[in-house]
């Protein structure tokens, strides 16, 4: 016997088997598996879950994104003090980006 909670697709609505039964698009049979209402009945298709998206990508200028780009981060207590080493010294990386070095 099929959970009411399943999740299926039925004449392109994608929805819980008990909604689609109080919709009347689906129905069980004797035996406790769902079938379609209409003029052919047939077993439903489940739905697929959905695609996950890859995450989105760091800001650029975060230190992580720096830390990608290939820096050398050097983290702070806030974001003001993190550090990014350029040429051998450590700038802030507010003062870094403001004049153009990375």
């Amino acid at each position: 016997m099929q959970s009411d909670d399943e999740v299926f697709t039925v004449s392109g609505i994608t929805a819980s088997a008990s909604a689609l039964i109080r919709l009347g698009l689906l129905q069980r049979d004797p035996q406790g598996a769902f079938l379609t209402t209409g003029k052919f009945p047939h077993r439903p298709i489940p739905a697929a879950p959905p695609d996950f998206s890859s995450a989105p990508a760091p800001d650029p200028y975060s230190p992580e994104g720096l830390t990608r780009r290939g820096y050398n981060v050097l983290r702070g207590e806030t974001f003001d003090q993190d550090r990014v080493m350029i040429d051998g010294g450590y700038y802030r990386i507010t003062e870094a980006r403001k004049h153009g070095l990375i």
